[in-house]
């Protein structure tokens, strides 16, 4: 996946460490998985990997259409800086519209919706200052995503 073209354009180069793979993968676990975090992300991502191991839990055709078809959608809807925050790639915003847009994709989810949605999102200083610490924790991670919920449904 991670050397689709449309992620390429959209998180830039390869990176020399497994960065992008654990963004990957740290989006499908949650995507897939959230019920089962619990605030320790490494130990989250390797139960993933190992509960999933032979791709006979998520089959490895319905990951990819997934993580594909968010990325598409976020590339035609936002443009290829949909991850970015003050000019840099940012794991939080990743996550939030990652997450959400994954989720609300089979609901007929429309472009211009979620363009009002982002451009909030993105001058929210509530929602940034969720950001600041303890980014991975359970009790965060789940604030910021119930956050970014309420704050689609009032964009709408």
């Amino acid at each position: 996946m991670s050397k689709d073209e449309t992620w390429r354009e959209l998180f830039g180069k390869p990176g020399i460490r497994a960065e992008e793979q654990e963004l990957i993968l740290r989006f499908l676990a949650l995507h897939f998985d959230f019920a089962d975090y619990r605030g320790n992300l490494v130990d989250f991502l390797n139960h993933f990997m190992l509960k999933n191991q032979r791709l006979d839990l998520i089959p490895r055709l319905e990951m990819e259409k997934v993580f594909l078809n968010t990325l598409n959608f976020l590339k035609d809807c936002i443009g290829p800086q949909v991850f970015a925050h003050n000019k840099s790639f940012n794991k939080v915003l990743f996550d939030a519209v990652m997450l959400l847009a994954s989720r609300r994709l089979n609901n007929s989810m429309a472009c211009e919706g979620f363009k009002r949605f982002y451009e909030s999102l993105n001058n929210d200083e509530h929602f940034w200052s969720m950001s600041r610490q303890a980014t991975t924790s359970k009790k965060n991670f789940t604030m910021r995503s119930e956050y970014v919920e309420e704050l689609y449904e009032k964009t709408q």
